[in-house]
């Protein structure tokens, strides 16, 4: 177990490197110690040497319980148009794209945003109402390792 005050010690960038090269003599617990000391200095959670890092521990913590991978998630943002409507084209090339990377559909559902009102008609005298969602797809891929 690492003493939380020895490594508070450490200026940021040895922290990093300690971190980052005995990443496999550390628990996942301990690793999350180093990222809170780490994110608390300034340095961003989306640090490309803190992801890397918790990548390898993901990998080695799966490894280790006999498993082959892992699913990965992510969520898509899709807007209706202006009338309300959902622009099936982009929603079907959206679905596409992410198929060819391997992501599949896990779940999709609507958020409403608010409505849109319209004048139209002769002098503008008829209102039109559309209510504008936001569709949010879950999608998820396995991950062999």
């Amino acid at each position: 177990m690492i003493n939380i005050n020895s490594i508070k010690n450490l200026p940021t960038l040895t922290l990093l490197e300690e971190m980052s090269q005995k990443c496999n003599d550390y628990s996942f617990e301990e690793l999350l110690e180093f990222k809170r000391v780490l994110v608390e200095r300034g340095v961003s959670p989306d640090d490309p040497r803190i992801q890397e890092v918790f990548k390898n521990a993901r990998s080695n913590t799966i490894r280790q319980n006999g498993l082959k991978g892992y699913y990965e998630y992510t969520a898509v943002n899709i807007y209706d148009q202006d009338d309300g409507t959902v622009d099936v084209q982009k929603l079907i090339l959206t679905l596409n794209e992410l198929a060819v990377s391997g992501w599949r559909l896990v779940v999709g559902f609507s958020n409403k945003i608010g409505q849109n009102a319209s004048r139209t008609g002769i002098l503008n005298s008829h209102w039109e109402n559309a209510t504008i969602d936001q569709n949010i797809l879950i999608m998820e891929r396995f991950v062999e390792l």
